[in-house]
């Protein structure tokens, strides 16, 4: 009985895969699920609770977990700290997803806990509202930074960001994007500069700030414009640009050191060396156009 009984676990244990590679603590959590009940008559009468139940019930108290769903092939040295995944890796994480062509796993041995995520080939990342693809990612679970490089593209909602390389805080909401230039498609028009960071509300996952910084481009609806520095508030609607700062307007150009305007008032203010240039009518091409006529 008893060697059926383990050969029963071992077969269960098996079915398990891959997610045996992440850490003994995630382990622990996850095997409540997959131990097998005895097969000792006095214990085959007591109603057992339902495994899924005590999973999902373990998952939900976790507020941070990782846990692999699928690779090709795994390695692991206990003794080092270290397992590797290869192949379709898939790895489920509480505030989205990580997938890769490969994806090695660090952990402390003497406190048994994650320190570091290394994703390698066709990484894609969910967090929260963003999706991410690059072709290195590293995670630090000490620190909570996420480092995206190569080839990266960020999706949220509507907003696209591509840059050479991105710094994600998972602790204060900030991402900083760094690339000649970094580019961010929005609906309404886009915004590029070699250096750029983005602030978001940690508990709504929204963007509340855009700030770019060094060749900065951008197109605002009608308005295009460029300077050194621009500051995005997405909470009150305004843009402030600031340094070398010119902005076209249909044939209306101004100049000037820097240049606040209120996306919702419709207000703009202008200030330092202020250069500026209107079209006052249309009587030359008016009269032209009737000239020809005649």
């Amino acid at each position: 009985m008893q060697e059926h009984a383990e050969s029963r676990q071992d077969n269960r244990l098996i079915s398990f895969g891959c997610a045996a590679a992440i850490t003994r603590l995630m382990i622990s959590i996850c095997f409540l699920s997959f131990i097998p009940y005895s097969t000792d008559a006095a214990v085959e009468n007591v109603t057992a609770p339902k495994p899924v139940e005590t999973s999902q019930a373990s998952a939900d108290e976790d507020e941070d977990f990782l846990i692999c769903k699928h690779a090709d092939q795994l390695y692991q040295d206990d003794k080092k700290g270290f397992t590797v995944l290869t192949g379709n890796v898939e790895l489920e994480m509480s505030n989205g997803f990580l997938n890769a062509d490969k994806v090695t796993l660090y952990r402390n041995v003497e406190t048994d806990k994650l320190t570091e995520t290394i994703a390698e080939g066709n990484v894609q990342m969910k967090e929260g509202q963003a999706i991410a693809s690059s072709d290195r990612a590293v995670l630090n679970h000490i620190d909570d930074i996420v480092n995206l490089h190569d080839n990266v593209v960020v999706i949220q909602e509507e907003d696209r960001l591509e840059a050479a390389n991105m710094i994600f805080n998972r602790r204060t909401g900030v991402q900083t994007a760094e690339g000649k230039p970094v580019k961010i498609t929005r609906p309404d028009g886009f915004l590029n500069g070699n250096r750029v960071e983005i602030y978001k509300n940690l508990e709504t996952d929204e963007i509340t700030k855009i700030i770019a910084q060094e060749l900065v481009e951008m197109r605002d609806e009608d308005i295009f414009a460029t300077s050194d520095y621009a500051d995005l508030n997405q909470v009150d609607d305004t843009v402030d640009l600031r340094e070398n700062v010119v902005v076209i307007q249909e044939e209306d150009r101004l100049e000037a050191k820097s240049f606040t305007y209120n996306r919702r008032t419709g207000k703009r203010v202008g200030k330092g060396s202020v250069k500026f240039r209107v079209r006052i009518s249309q009587k030359n091409e008016d009269e032209q156009e009737s000239n020809n006529e005649q």
